[in-house]
């Protein structure tokens, strides 16, 4: 098979919905699962930890995961918008609404608390507010966790209400 010919076969119809189902769905899960380790494992955590050591390691995960989470949600909300667009299920069109309704949130909300935070961090000096910021940025990023969780909610029904559930694997060996 020619190489033209294999774009032209992943780019018809039936597998480039199935690609944009699997990265909208992967995307979600990805920033659902961070979100989740975030909110119900690291804060809890550091917690039990002085505040400057809890700063330290809170900030030196903020700047390993930012891109991933940001990759993420990027993904999920446009291969949400895709889906939607090409199917009309209405679930697809919420799980981007959800996964893009995480932009303001993030920026009114958490990017005000993160600054302070990276701040304290970067200049190594805390005025006694690093506890209440590393609490306050929790109770807020809890409200991203729960936003990520009802969008791969949302893209799960999605695909189980588009007969998606029905779609099976066929894998014939060649020998």
């Amino acid at each position: 098979m020619s190489f033209q010919a294999h774009i032209q076969r992943v780019a018809d119809h039936s597998n480039t919905l199935l690609i944009g189902k699997f990265v909208a769905v992967a995307s979600i899960g990805i920033y659902a699962g961070n979100a989740f380790f975030y909110s119900n494992a690291l804060m809890p955590a550091l917690s039990k930890f002085s505040t400057a050591s809890s700063v330290a390691v809170w900030s030196e995960i903020f700047h390993k995961v930012k891109g991933t989470q940001i990759t993420s949600v990027a993904l999920g909300a446009l291969s949400g918008a895709g889906l939607f667009y090409k199917t009309e299920n209405r679930f697809y069109l919420y799980s981007a609404a959800i996964m893009a309704s995480l932009i303001p949130y993030t920026s009114l909300l958490l990017v005000p608390v993160s600054k302070k935070l990276l701040d304290i961090r970067k200049h190594n000096k805390d005025d006694g507010t690093a506890d209440v910021l590393l609490r306050r940025w929790s109770k807020l990023h809890f409200g991203r966790t729960l936003l990520g969780f009802a969008a791969l909610f949302s893209a799960t029904y999605g695909l189980i209400t588009d007969g998606a559930s029905q779609f099976v694997i066929r894998f014939e060996p060649h020998f």
